[in-house]
């Protein structure tokens, strides 16, 4: 389990919103890598399953919040063999290619997982855990849901 607390569950929280081919490896056995470097490439997450398809080494989770979302980027990591998936603050902030070739995840739809998934009372990183989710509450979801009020 990560250090967070947040167990199996997020994780396949977050696969179910992916394509199905995408959680395959997954089931109990993976490696979480952070800032994990292949060749020329960086990868925010990856996810390495215990037994990896023929020909997809694991998960490349992009994480967009402070930067743009371009295709190149992620269509490298593809002909490297990694399925890729993004996780993006706004969709708008990410090309139209983007958009069109690879799963996104709204941190919208992160806070909603983590809100349904059980925090462990006794891991020191719960409170850690509890302070982002209320961040995200006052500080990022609650601009956006604005954005979208304003806008009918």
């Amino acid at each position: 389990m990560a250090a967070h607390g947040l167990g199996p569950s997020f994780l396949r929280a977050v696969l179910q919103r992916l394509p199905a081919s995408y959680s395959v490896g997954f089931s109990k056995e993976y490696e979480v890598r952070t800032e994990f470097r292949d060749g020329h490439s960086r990868f925010d997450i990856l996810l390495l399953p215990a037994k990896p398809l023929p020909g997809r080494k694991g998960l490349v989770i992009e994480n967009k919040v402070k930067s743009f979302g371009s295709h190149v980027q992620l269509d490298g990591y593809k002909e490297q063999g990694y399925n890729v998936a993004v996780f993006a603050l706004l969709p708008e902030t990410l090309d139209e290619d983007v958009r069109a070739k690879y799963p996104v995840i709204e941190y919208k739809a992160l806070r909603e997982i983590i809100a349904a998934t059980p925090l462990n009372q006794h891991n020191g990183y719960e409170f850690f855990v509890s302070q982002y989710t209320e961040f995200l509450d006052h500080s990022v979801l609650q601009k956006h849901t604005a954005k979208e009020f304003n806008m009918n």
